[in-house]
């Protein structure tokens, strides 16, 4: 079955096999299992993590000032996000809309900064 809503292709029975496949892991379960998704109409996120049963996603993007994206709107509400990070080249970390946050891209050399509080923890 689709993860949410009709548009997903991605579906949950095939997301256990592929995370078993070369590649996905190295040597031992990676904490953020990942995949990419994409809709039939044409949205796309770039990254979907799973933590547990809940859903991130991120979203790369090389503009100085990243928007939100029909794309993105799509993602949150089709996969139930809790939240995106909008990864970009800038300094600023910002708001973009409801769950929605640009990310520097120097941030994610920083454990935990991607998702600071309290999803990291």
């Amino acid at each position: 079955s689709a993860i949410m809503g009709s548009r997903c292709v991605m579906m949950v029975d095939t997301l256990p096999q592929r995370l078993q496949q070369p590649g996905f892991e190295t040597g031992r379960r990676a904490p953020w299992p990942g995949f990419t998704w994409a809709s039939h109409q044409g949205a796309e996120i770039d990254l979907v993590l799973r933590r547990g049963e809940r859903l991130f996603g991120v979203e790369c993007r090389r503009a100085d000032a990243p928007r939100m994206t029909p794309s993105i709107r799509i993602a949150l509400k089709d996969l139930e996000l809790q939240r995106v990070a909008v990864v970009y080249p800038g300094e600023q970390r910002y708001p973009i809309a409801d769950r929605v946050e640009a990310v520097p891209l120097s941030d994610l050399a920083t454990p935990g900064c991607l998702y600071p509080d309290p999803v990291d923890q």
